[in-house]
């Protein structure tokens, strides 16, 4: 009887280690604990820092345990740029992640970047100068979501 208690005591135990163990690497896998790799075609702006078009990596600061803080780092041009982000949800998940991009003309904005199998991506505010096209469209009469004066463009990460 005491064996039994003891041999069931210890695969609980071994229960609960596998789920948390499996439980953390599922948050950290919809967290930018891994980062996210992409090729981005053309310029973009994140906060007030314009970065070329060319490969990049977005992955939290490592200094901070969190993801509130977003690091992208051009692999082509050497630059990097640290912006703070705000946590935002979905319902479905992604299969792939993906960058979320404001386009205004030839202006880009960073805006959202989405881990695969996440349910929480971060956002990121709007810059002054985003906020500058977007009053700019609405003081000439156009809607600051319609036709080219603003889009949506989403690339995926690998």
């Amino acid at each position: 009887m005491k064996k039994k208690i003891v041999k069931g005591l210890i695969e609980f135990g071994l229960l609960i280690a596998f789920v948390t163990v499996f439980a953390n690497q599922t948050t950290k896998a919809q967290r930018l604990d891994y980062g996210l790799r992409a090729n981005i075609p053309f310029a973009f702006t994140v906060g007030n820092q314009t970065m070329p078009a060319g490969r990049y990596s977005f992955e939290r600061a490592e200094a901070n345990d969190s993801d509130f803080v977003l690091r992208v780092s051009s692999l082509t041009a050497r630059s990097t740029t640290f912006h703070n982000t705000v946590p935002v949800t979905t319902q479905k998940p992604r299969d792939k992640g993906i960058l979320i991009f404001h386009r205004y003309g030839d202006h880009y904005f960073l805006f959202q970047v989405w881990s695969a199998a996440a349910l929480t991506g971060r956002s990121l505010p709007r810059s002054r100068s985003e906020r500058d096209i977007q009053r700019k469209n609405v003081d000439a009469g156009l809607s600051a979501t319609r036709g080219v004066e603003s889009q949506v463009v989403t690339i995926v990460a690998y």
